[in-house]
């Protein structure tokens, strides 16, 4: 995160092995997303209009709204190579005029 009003920049670089702490919904755009690890929280609420997102560290704190332009698809792709070995990748379009 960069304060623009100070020009200092936050950073918080973390690993989370085998995904621990990470809570995904059963749909992809849908639901909520939340991941802890070593001092960080991230929370997304994905809405239909857009997400929600809320990220806290000791240093930090950022609360952000996102919304979708009007018009906006994606599509996500998994493709399963083995019973728990996958590849998956989603894209993101917009309609332009």
């Amino acid at each position: 995160m960069l304060d623009r009003a100070t020009g200092e920049e936050h950073a918080k670089d973390v690993v989370a092995p085998l995904a621990r702490k990470t809570v995904l919904p059963e749909r992809s755009g849908t639901g909520r997303v939340s991941a802890r690890a070593a001092g960080l929280a991230v929370d997304l609420a994905q809405e239909q209009g857009g997400s929600t997102i809320r990220a806290v560290t000791a240093q930090a704190e950022v609360d952000l709204e996102v919304p979708l332009p009007e018009g906006h698809e994606s599509l996500g792709v998994v493709v399963p190579w083995e019973p728990r070995r996958f590849q998956g990748w989603a894209e993101e379009a917009r309609q332009r005029w």
